[in-house]
């Protein structure tokens, strides 16, 4: 299994065959390197037991989101809509430079079910990723639903815009994810029926 954490030398994106690296000089915080190592300790389990196993043979499957967003069945108190709250419950008082990759919940629960129906979906690593949207993206969305924004935003380029090759997704499940607008506009309407979002 190849374990890079640089982008392919011929066109530039990350894909299923780069991984994360817990040791890499700038550090990682402790929830990225636990899904990390998490994994790794997943798929290792799996090959070595596989290895000494003619018969009993186990499969894995791993689907690796980027931010999940879309909309939510209970309230929710996770990092997805504190991306949005932040924006619209006065938290955040300037948009902030850079981006985020994202991807609707509802793309991530179909790739799941497919890969437990489909045996040859068996050993491989799927990524979850629709797109990335620059903060002004974000805002400029919540702003045309009826949502208060901050109008200010951080000067400079922020993080470097990382490109995704989602393709290996996308054949294989035979689907178009769903647009980043869209699942950001379904979490902030979850967060309106819940009552911790309002509109002007």
């Amino acid at each position: 299994m190849a374990s890079t954490d640089k982008p392919d030398p011929d066109t530039g994106c990350y894909d299923e065959s780069c991984w994360s690296n817990p040791s890499r000089p700038e550090g990682m915080g402790a929830y990225l390197k636990s899904k990390t190592l998490a994994e790794k300790a997943a798929w290792d389990f799996v090959n070595e037991h596989n290895a000494k196993s003619g018969t009993q043979r186990l499969e894995l499957v791993t689907i690796c989101p980027t931010l999940v967003e879309g909309p939510s069945l209970i309230v929710p108190d996770t990092s997805s809509p504190m991306m949005i709250l932040n924006f619209i419950n006065g938290v955040r008082k300037e948009v902030p430079k850079g981006g985020q990759g994202l991807v609707d919940v509802r793309d991530v629960s179909m790739m799941h079910l497919e890969s437990i129906r489909r045996p040859d979906a068996a050993g491989h690593r799927f990524i979850a990723y629709s797109e990335r949207l620059s903060f002004k993206e974000y805002a400029a969305i919540l702003a045309e639903a009826g949502f208060t924004v901050p109008t200010a935003v951080q000067e400079g380029e922020g993080d470097r815009d990382a490109r995704v090759n989602n393709q290996k997704a996308k054949d294989f499940f035979k689907f178009e994810f769903i647009s980043g607008k869209e699942s950001i506009l379904t979490m902030a309407e979850s967060l309106h029926k819940y009552g911790l979002a309002k509109k002007h």
